[in-house]
């Protein structure tokens, strides 16, 4: 329990120090990262002073590596929103989503594409320019474009 007050107290202290929003995840991540460097921060400031002092001189170190740990938690959490903005990454709800309707325009210009092959257009998709110059091959054109066009109402 008092490992979760110590992440909350860390996200919200970083998100009102740096003034901005940031995603949930990466609060919580950034806070974790400072209650994981508090221990060993305040251990390497306040160990050797301990032993050889009381009074409220070790208090003042404790103090320090809580603003080192914050401060650590803060880089990271400006060089996470710089390399990677929030909003950047979709939601899992908007990846499905994105993923219903890419699915969806594939199967759209699948039927197209099977349609245009079936009337003989094929060899123009491919981006290859067939030769025109030939009477024939205008003829053929023509042709499966008439084909086509005579078709177009029709689900086919």
């Amino acid at each position: 329990m008092t490992a979760v007050v110590m992440v909350a107290a860390f996200a919200l202290a970083a998100r009102r120090l740096l003034g901005l929003r940031f995603g949930t995840v990466r609060t919580l991540l950034g806070a974790a990262l400072a209650v994981l460097l508090v221990g060993p921060v305040s251990q390497a400031l306040v160990g050797p002073v301990v032993g050889n002092q009381a009074g409220i001189t070790p208090l003042w170190f404790i103090i320090l590596a809580f603003a080192c740990s914050l401060l650590a938690s803060m880089v990271f959490l400006a060089i996470a929103e710089a390399l990677v903005p929030t909003g950047s990454i979709p939601s899992p709800l908007e990846a499905v989503a994105g993923i219903r309707r890419r699915a969806g325009r594939s199967r759209r210009y699948l039927r197209i594409t099977r349609i245009l092959i079936r009337h003989g257009l094929g060899p123009y998709l491919r981006g290859r320019d067939p030769d025109l110059g030939a009477p024939s091959s205008r003829l053929r054109l023509a042709r499966s474009l008439r084909e086509r066009s005579t078709r177009a109402g029709s689900r086919s």
